[in-house]
């Protein structure tokens, strides 16, 4: 879902529903994790009832960055 606005800038956000999706668990149960305050990443709160979670945050937990 995300827009394509002509730039070739690497994403920095995901939404809840792709971060879900790359750590393996139904975007409902990272919500609840989220609204816990035990998820794994740390969301951005956009507005009450919207998150996104920073790709750089997820790519440490997997290892990927530092």
């Amino acid at each position: 879902m995300s827009a394509d606005h002509g730039t070739d800038s690497p994403r920095l956000f995901l939404s809840e529903e792709e971060a879900a999706a790359q750590l393996g668990i139904h975007r409902t149960t990272l919500r609840a994790l989220a609204l816990d305050g035990r998820s794994p990443i740390e969301p951005v709160n956009l507005t009450a009832h919207k998150r996104i979670y920073r790709l750089r945050d997820l790519e440490r937990l997997g290892g990927v960055a530092e």
